[in-house]
């Protein structure tokens, strides 16, 4: 994973605040949990660091590049950061590349519509990946607390 860095990141959902003044700092391939209560931030500060979100003061750098501050807001597909979430939500049919380009057109990432009963070989997903353009894996993954 790149370098991540926030600092006096703010966020708040109308009258009431989730995040006040959030100092974060990631090195590169590091590994770092972020624990809490629910309703703590956690899923919050995520969504901010994949760009689903537009933080309300503060700034988010990423491998050296400010992706969200001061009139900056550097898009979620031009991150390079996967999100995945754990709530269960993907389709068990579906190899990771179907799932994750199940919204798109067939043309656009090649997949085929499956049926129900027709689940793909665990052993070719990597080939139908590569035949797809996929890349091996998003750049970086942040995965997200269980509900």
């Amino acid at each position: 994973m790149r370098h991540v860095t926030v600092t006096g990141l703010d966020k708040a959902f109308g009258v009431h605040p989730v995040l006040a003044g959030l100092d974060l700092e990631v090195p590169a391939g590091s590994l770092t949990a972020i624990l809490g209560p629910s309703g703590s931030g956690k899923t919050t500060l995520l969504r901010l660091l994949a760009g689903f979100e537009h933080a309300d003061a503060g700034t988010i750098g990423i491998g050296g590049v400010v992706v969200d501050g001061p009139g900056v807001h550097l898009p979620p597909e031009r991150r390079r950061i996967g999100y995945v979430p754990q709530e269960g939500s993907l389709f068990p049919h579906l190899t990771v590349a179907d799932n994750a380009g199940f919204g798109l057109p067939a043309r656009q990432h090649g997949a085929r519509r499956r049926g129900p009963g027709d689940r793909p070989d665990p052993a070719r997903a990597d080939r139908h990946s590569a035949e797809r353009g996929w890349p091996d894996r998003p750049r970086d993954l942040l995965p997200l607390p269980r509900p």
